[in-house]
Formats: C-alpha cells, sequence, structure tokens
C-alpha cells in the first residue's frame, strides 16, 4: 500500500499531495505538515485525524488515503516463474529465479502468490532475500 496526504488551502486554493510508504512515514510527514502550515491541534485531535482519515478547519482540508502500489515489473516476472514451476513440476530449479527476490519485488505479494500456488498456510514477513530462503527450505521440505 502506499499511504497519501491529500490537502486543499481554500486561501490561496493550492492542492498539495505527498505519499508515504508506510504509515508511519505518512504519520510522520502529517505532523511535519501541521507544522509547515501553523495547524495546531491537540494530540487527542491528531489521533482522530488519524483515525478518521480527515482534517477540516476554515483554511485547509487534508484527507488521508491508502491507495494499492502498483505492481512492478520484477514482481510480476517472478510470479509468472514461480506459476510455470509449478505447472511443470521443476521445484528443484527454483534456484535460477534466486536473482529475481531483489529489492524491487512486492513481498506480500510474492507470498499471497506462493500461498495461491502452494500452502495456503504459509506465512512469512521479512526481507526478499529472506523470503527466497524460506520458500526454498519450503520447496526443499516438501516437494524433495
Amino acid at each position: 500500500m502506499t499511504y497519501v496526504i491529500e490537502g486543499h488551502c481554500y486561501q490561496t486554493n493550492e492542492r498539495y499531495q505527498e505519499a508515504y510508504p508506510t504509515k508511519m512515514e505518512m504519520i510522520e510527514g502529517l505532523k511535519i505538515w501541521f507544522q509547515r502550515d501553523d495547524i495546531n491541534i491537540s494530540e487527542e485531535e491528531f489521533q482522530k485525524v488519524i483515525n478518521e482519515g480527515y482534517f477540516a478547519d476554515g483554511y485547509d482540508i487534508i484527507e488521508l488515503k491508502r491507495e494499492p502500489r502498483p505492481i512492478s515489473y520484477e514482481t510480476k516476472l517472478l510470479q509468472e516463474k514461480m506459476k510455470d514451476m509449478c505447472e511443470v513440476a521443476a521445484e528443484e530449479d527454483f534456484y535460477r529465479i534466486k536473482g529475481l527476490f531483489n529489492q524491487a519485488i512486492d513481498v506480500p505479494k510474492i507470498v499471497q502468490t506462493f500461498q495461491e500456488i502452494y500452502d495456503l498456510d504459509f506465512q512469512f514477513e521479512g526481507t526478499p532475500h529472506q523470503l527466497y530462503i524460506a520458500i526454498q527450505q519450503w520447496l526443499t521440505k516438501n516437494t524433495g
């Protein structure tokens, strides 16, 4: 997911938009946004903005949104290679796609693909390299 702050200032009729890769970064960005625009609210009000995803006063409207992250070429390619590997029962050749497990992939999407193909109970959180190792271990154990 990509986390987005959208704002509109009535006085200047300007629109702003900033995107963040994580919710925590968006929250920090919102704090900076409020400081920059001299918007003073309590911590309780700030938490309400985070929970409701909306803020408005006499001058500004700010909305918080979550948007799906576009799937990278690398993620699509890895998904296809994994599906092809399963179709032809070539799990022993898994090492050949190791290079595709890089920072450009969407790890949760790859985990979802692996779950759909091999094991609905497979769970993983970590780096692309750690995911490669976890899948390699699963394949060794379950398809050996």
